[in-house]
């Protein structure tokens, strides 16, 4: 099978890379820089040198391809709006497989670090916040317009860690670094799901063998409680972990600070046979990759 990757050298993308490439499938992964198409041959993928904005590349190696799988973090919604219908349109009447890849961060909801009960699986009716509805339309388009393609699918993640990586572990200990105490909102009792990285590769690779078209899959392995990830954070870091309002976050999203998103897989465990085998989350914080990589910053 032959795979075009638009973010193969991010976080999930270069792991992703490796994965399809250690079985045998051929990835070509867009890369906009030097160190972007390094990263890419590294992990075993064929480094495209090109923006999304050259339509020609994009559009030949979306031609080659069995397979255009979107997995890269775009600014703005709007933007990425933009790249995945560009890519809709690329694929229409082609017979290809095309994957979208979203994130339960579209179910947040219950912000100020409050506990949550609602748990969603994949096709269960929420109401998205303001901020999140774009995206949510966007993963309906993508569905809607499978028939038009082959197969169109939407993956959602929730937070992704493994291998010392991720978004949320590093930016977590980072803030700590910078403020000397661990932050948590509110009184911390909010929970998100979560999925080692290894196994998110798993579900692509299932999706696209058996993957139906038009449909949705959410990638859970387990979940955690912001309050108890800022304690074990602060313990691995021999640091506390302090409360703080929502008026102490900055950025465009203040909003959603300390809201929960608790997710349920289960057209992905029914309908491919998806399941979680890696180490846990907690496990992995106080004696896998990122104890290691504390170590190696000489945090430790």
């Amino acid at each position: 099978m032959r795979i075009f990757l638009i973010g193969g050298s991010g976080y999930v993308g270069r792991h992703l890379t490796r994965r399809l490439a250690a079985e045998g499938r051929q990835v070509t992964a867009l890369a906009r820089s030097a160190g972007a198409a390094d990263i890419i041959a590294q992990a075993g993928g064929r480094p495209l040198l090109a923006s999304l904005d050259d339509a020609p590349a994009v559009a030949q190696a979306s031609d080659l391809a069995d397979a255009v799988i979107y997995v890269a973090q775009f600014p703005t919604v709007a933007e990425e709006t933009c790249a995945v219908r560009a890519g809709l349109d690329r694929c229409a009447g082609k017979d290809k497989i095309f994957v979208m890849t979203s994130g339960t961060g579209v179910l947040c909801r219950d912000p100020g670090g409050g506990w949550s009960e609602p748990v969603h699986a994949e096709d269960d009716p929420f109401d998205p916040h303001p901020l999140l509805r774009d995206r949510v339309l966007l993963e309906d388009e993508v569905r809607a317009r499978s028939g038009e393609i082959g197969r169109a699918m939407v993956i959602r993640p929730p937070q992704v860690y493994g291998h010392g990586g991720s978004v949320a572990l590093p930016g977590m200990i980072a803030e700590a670094r910078r403020r000397g105490f661990v932050p948590f909102v509110g009184p911390g009792l909010s929970i998100w799901s979560n999925v080692h990285v290894d196994d998110l590769c798993d579900l692509y690779i299932r999706m696209l063998d058996a993957g139906s078209g038009g449909s949705l899959y959410h990638a859970v392995g387990g979940e955690h409680c912001e309050r108890h990830l800022a304690l074990e954070v602060g313990n691995a870091m021999g640091l506390p972990a302090r409360s703080i309002a929502i008026s102490d976050i900055a950025g465009p999203y203040r909003s959603l600070a300390g809201c929960s998103s608790r997710s349920r897989a289960i057209r992905s465990r029914d309908e491919l046979g998806w399941r979680p085998r890696s180490t846990d989350m907690f496990t992995d914080l106080l004696s896998g990759s990122y104890f290691t990589a504390l170590q190696d910053e000489g945090i430790l």
